[in-house]
């Protein structure tokens, strides 16, 4: 009955996740990025206090695909980093008390540091949050480990040389 509600958006490299609002509870469902493919996940959540599921619900129509663009762009160019990379976006609604207002939060990586921004619905006003934390170099090294490996697409001589070079 009605438009679909949402209660939360999330998009990375991988995939896009909707959690839709289904009367006092929510469904999840991700679409992959490389193929297309939806799939239902089991998803449950917990309100505590005054709240309801409605707090935090909006209809799908608000989400304007154009304002991911937007934000992005205003996110790279003030973060400052050459190597500014994106890695989760979410949309949720500001809970459960003041504004309401739905609110996108940009997580990125770059110039060494782990970065935040938020940014309004439209993907207008981007604005830092907190001025970034080091990427530890244990977490470097376990990404690089990691990229090295899947490039090697199950060579064992190749993985091998991957672990030997950390």
């Amino acid at each position: 009955p009605g438009a679909p509600q949402l209660t939360r958006l999330l998009v990375n490299e991988v995939q896009t996740q909707f959690f839709v609002r289904r009367g006092d509870g929510i469904e999840a469902f991700s679409v992959r990025a490389d193929s297309g493919e939806v799939a239902r996940e089991e998803a449950t959540i917990t309100i505590t206090g005054d709240a309801t599921i409605a707090d935090f619900a909006y209809a799908l129509a608000a989400v304007e695909p154009r304002a991911i663009d937007r934000m992005l762009s205003a996110a790279r160019k003030r973060s400052g980093a050459a190597d500014f990379t994106p890695t989760t976006l979410a949309l949720e609604r500001a809970i459960p008390f003041g504004s309401r207002e739905l609110r996108w939060q940009i997580n990125a990586e770059g110039g060494g540091r782990f970065l935040t921004y938020q940014a309004k619905l439209a993907g207008s006003q981007v604005q830092p949050v907190g001025s970034g934390t080091e990427i530890p170099p244990a977490a470097r090294n376990a990404r690089r480990l990691s990229d090295c490996i899947e490039s090697a697409g199950g060579d064992p001589d190749a993985i091998s040389e991957c672990l030997e070079e950390l």
